[in-house]
């Protein structure tokens, strides 16, 4: 009888642990997404490393994946066919250290540090797969996030002294808009477009529906109006990238409903309102908009500056094809590069990226490092080609926002906040059954030291930086 009892409290300590621990790993999710990447603090405007806000958001996401190590009962590791692919892209990109110039490293450090911190994270994530509930759970999480990023902006617009600093300078001497808790523009933009698209989606499956009736009406109104808001917010944030992504958003979820499969899972009201309260709020933004939405989208001069960019980057490539010039080394040898043209320098700002990504990396790393991108694109591909449920569809397409971002600028630099949530919705595509596992038992303690030292070392940045201002 004793052995029983025993055995008995054993496996509910065990289901009590099993448990818990996804629960409080979701409660940090939900203090990350909707109070943590919120609260702004004094910086020097600048992007990576420099901001405290994107060491504040290291050492929270390593902080979950300190929890996972420590609380893991599987015996086995689980690894996918897109994470190995995640694995190689990072060797790729790290490999060109070998033959890059000394002066250079310091910079290249912190980019190679976040991207194995990427891989790091995207290895946590698997762990825990998340059900249909929990992939639910999560985009009521990131659209709400993007709510309280439409308040601050809209705040910005229109009252900027009741921000907080740095905020309120930072919108009132922003030209052409406010710039958000993110500081830049376009990146505020991607993110309410991605908080846009999970919405349009949450208003139109009808398996979400609440059994109260007054819940579920309240459910719908604060959703169509998030909607409606976030459209408006959009527009008068004058983001071209801002608005495609949102049309991707809407066309994405338009798509997914009207598929065969699908179709059950919501009305033809809903299907029409997908497209319908995206374009009222269009039109409520484009009423508040002062100047037309033709100028808005015109920007002739940032035009000219950013098709010149990418032709003499593209030249630049075109001297070092193979090994490239070096990591870090873009912005110095991109200004020796226009300097020593034959004619009048058509450039006219000093050049830290080629606002793409794509050739950023080749440019940089060569083509071992655009090796490492094609693998990174064949990770999402696999996600793309593999069975999934409509919510697994979902969170997929939801990166496409910050995916094209990365093709005309380079928000995750600006952000982790951004860098984590491509994570987060990949980790959710993924199957819940395991393709490759490994023994747990003598990398559990190196993977949760490799968490500890990263929290400590972000806090430790974190401080300096704020001190700093």
């Amino acid at each position: 009888m004793p052995a029983r009892m025993l055995a008995f409290c054993k496996s509910g300590e065990t289901f009590t642990s099993s448990r818990l621990v996804p629960l409080f790993l979701y409660f940090l999710l939900s203090f990350y997404w909707l109070v943590l990447i919120h609260i702004p603090w004094p910086n020097s405007v600048d992007y990576g490393m420099n901001l405290p806000m994107n060491l504040l958001s290291w050492a929270a996401i390593l902080l979950q994946a300190l929890i996972v190590w420590l609380s893991l009962q599987a015996d086995k590791i689980r690894l996918t066919p897109t994470f190995l692919c995640l694995l190689l892209s990072a060797i790729a990109f790290t490999l060109p250290v070998f033959w890059s110039p000394d002066q250079g490293l310091a910079i290249a450090l912190p980019r190679l540090t976040g991207i194995w911190g990427g891989v790091f994270t995207y290895l946590t994530l698997l762990q825990y797969p998340p059900r249909e509930k929990e992939i639910v759970a999560l985009s009521y999480m990131i659209a709400a996030a993007a709510c309280i990023e439409t308040v601050y902006s809209l705040m910005g617009f229109w009252c900027p002294q009741w921000l907080p600093f740095p905020l309120n300078a930072l919108a009132e001497n922003y030209s052409g808009g406010a710039p958000g808790i993110f500081q830049q523009r376009n990146v505020t933009a991607t993110f309410l477009a991605t908080g846009l698209s999970l919405l349009l989606v949450l208003m139109a499956d009808r398996q979400r529906t609440l059994k109260s009736f007054r819940a579920e009406t309240a459910r719908r109104f604060a959703i169509c109006f998030a909607i409606i808001l976030i459209s408006a917010t959009l527009v008068l944030c004058r983001s071209r990238i801002g608005w495609l992504g949102g049309l991707c958003g809407i066309a994405c979820a338009s798509l997914l409903f009207c598929q065969q499969c699908w179709r059950d899972r919501t009305t033809a009201c809903q299907r029409l309102a997908i497209i319908f309260l995206p374009i009222i709020g269009g039109l409520l933004g484009s009423v508040l908009l002062q100047g037309s939405v033709l100028n808005s989208l015109a920007h002739e001069e940032s035009n000219q500056q950013r098709l010149l960019t990418l032709e003499y980057t593209v030249r630049l490539i075109m001297t070092h094809p193979w090994r490239g010039i070096g990591l870090g080394m873009l912005e110095s040898v991109y200004q020796n590069f226009m300097a020593d043209l034959p004619f009048a320098n058509p450039g006219r700002e000093m050049m830290q990226h080629p606002h793409n990504e794509t050739l950023f990396i080749q440019a940089e790393g060569g083509i071992v490092a655009l090796l490492g991108g094609l693998i990174l694109l064949w990770g999402w591909i696999i996600l793309f080609r593999r069975p999934k449920s409509l919510w697994q569809w979902v969170t997929l397409l939801t990166t496409l926002p910050i995916l094209l971002h990365t093709q005309v600028e380079f928000p995750l630099y600006y952000s982790v906040a951004h860098f984590f949530l491509i994570l987060l919705l990949m980790s959710a595509t993924e199957s819940r059954k395991s393709t490759f596992t490994l023994p747990v038992k003598y990398l559990r303690p190196a993977l949760a030291a490799t968490a500890l030292y990263g929290i400590v070392l972000s806090m430790q940045l974190f401080r300096a930086s704020v001190t700093l201002g």
